[in-house]
């Protein structure tokens, strides 16, 4: 006999089912969004990976806008802190500038830019009196408005043969004022470096002029070419900087694309590269394919910038050291789709603006991060026992954040001890700094050893040289007699 199967049976093993689906893609949703927040490391000399505490966690994500026209972002293109503490936003999808609280709390909104408006426009800053500027890229001018918002006028490309705007137009893409008011602004794309014009739009020069990097291959293809291909050879253009920032000694912080090396710089007025002694290091981990696009800089000259190609935020001291890497690609709270900006407040609260996502998320420190700070501050600052201390607190936290050894072996070494700097460094798995600080211990093991050694082989010398006569006139004396014997 055939029987038919029961619907209502079957009804419980369904419920189970679906129940035991919605825990299980719950628990991958938990994973993801907690292995997003969790996930920092440091880079070994080869450029893997080594995970270490977490360093920075969510603490806050801003997407709402008090503002009837539009209550969230649209493609915002960049963000800054003004003098007040506060965070203004450059909502170019918008066409709008949102002052907000670092709670995100809508303080102000700004759209009086003249005749046009700033849907084009890419970099913002706010100076020491609350003016805003603008780099209008599409509309190759810099707008000027006011703390409460009013338009006060545009810069356009300032008349001058010194400006090269041959290869590449005017096209402002980020702006920056110094303390003596001139304009620091970078051009899309534009190779020359940074372009310094007045209060008056009159050009005063180009700073920090990126130089095409030798390479071997392309030296001896350029040894086999035709004139026609030595032409095309010659057009490749030098790395172009992607960001600017300004620290309070005046000091410029750049990154650049289309490079394998020294992708972040530190520059003095004269355009001389102070970051990693100018020493060509590899900052992020993609070499030439690396697009560090935003930087901002701390009191104590540690630099946190974001690469948009893996969505990681690489923060590092002022010596070039990596201290931590974190974030990534992703749709999750911890991750990002296009990082476009970053900015810090005055408690090292990190604000990453997101273009597609449409939000800031901002991260704060953890107590291994903020322990992590306050031991590089400290070693710069010269308090060298006290830093020790430090980091050796800090290993008992992480035993494999290779920085610490790194940082103990460069304290031992200012404090002249020599071997255990040694042991700390080649634990840290830092070569360079291993031969220096062998290299001083084996000076400074002459200089102890030398005087008494060489007194010793001296005292040996002579007593050989005294056995050596003696014999010597013994034998003349066995001889002699030997010869009066015979006679």
């Amino acid at each position: 006999m055939h029987k038919t199967r029961n619907p209502a049976a079957s009804k419980p093993y369904t419920r189970w089912v679906a129940v035991f689906s919605f825990v299980l893609i719950a628990i991958i949703i938990s994973v993801d969004i907690v292995s997003a927040q969790t996930v920092s490391f440091i880079l070994s000399d080869v450029g893997g990976r080594i995970p270490i505490s977490l360093a920075y966690e969510v603490t806050q994500v801003i997407s709402i806008v008090d503002d009837e026209d539009a209550r969230g972002f649209h493609s915002p293109t960049d963000l800054t802190f003004g003098p007040d503490g506060t965070i203004y936003v450059l909502d170019a999808g918008n066409n709008r500038i949102v002052n907000i609280d670092t709670e995100g709390n809508t303080l102000a909104i700004f759209r009086n830019f003249g005749e046009y408006g700033i849907t084009g426009a890419n970099g913002i800053f706010v100076d020491t009196n609350g003016d805003i500027y603008i780099a209008d890229t599409d509309r190759q001018r810099i707008v000027l408005i006011d703390s409460g918002g009013m338009y006060v006028k545009e810069l356009v490309k300032p008349e001058s043969e010194l400006l090269d705007v041959s290869t590449y137009p005017f096209r402002p893409y980020k702006v920056v004022v110094d303390k003596m008011g001139r304009i620091n602004m970078l051009s899309e794309r534009d190779f020359h470096g940074i372009i310094v014009i007045d209060s008056d739009n009159e050009f005063v020069g180009y700073i920090g002029t990126n130089k095409v990097t030798f390479s071997l291959g392309n030296a001896i293809a350029r040894f086999f070419a035709t004139p026609e291909q030595k032409e095309q050879l010659a057009r490749v253009i030098p790395p172009y900087f992607t960001s600017i920032y300004i620290d309070d000694n005046g000091f410029y912080y750049t990154t650049t694309a289309m490079t394998d090396t020294q992708q972040i710089k530190k520059l003095s007025a004269m355009g001389i590269n102070l970051f990693a002694n100018n020493q060509p290091k590899n900052f992020g981990e993609r070499g030439a394919n690396t697009l560090f696009v935003d930087l901002t800089v701390d009191a104590n000259g540690i630099v946190s910038a974001i690469e948009q190609y893996s969505g990681n935020i690489y923060q590092y001291d002022e010596e070039g050291n990596m201290l931590c890497a974190f974030g990534g690609k992703g749709e999750v709270r911890g991750r990002f789709i296009t990082p476009v900006a970053i900015d810090q407040d005055s408690e090292g609260n990190l604000y990453v603006l997101d273009k597609d996502s449409n939000m800031i998320q901002v991260f704060g420190r953890t107590g291994f991060m903020r322990e992590v700070h306050n031991a590089v501050g400290t070693f710069y600052r010269g308090e060298y026992d006290t830093a020790q201390e430090m980091w050796r607190e800090i290993l008992k936290s992480d035993s494999t954040y290779l920085l610490a050894y790194n940082h103990l072996g460069k304290t031992l070494y200012k404090q002249e001890e020599w071997e255990e700097s040694m042991f700390m460094y080649k634990t840290g798995k830092n070569k360079r700094g291993y031969s220096l600080s062998f290299d001083e211990w084996r000076r400074d093991f002459l200089r102890t050893w030398f005087t008494p050694v060489a007194a010793g082989i001296s005292v040996c010398l002579f007593v050989i040289f005294k056995l050596i006569m003696r014999w010597k006139k013994r034998a003349s004396v066995i001889v002699v007699q030997k010869e009066v014997r015979l006679k």
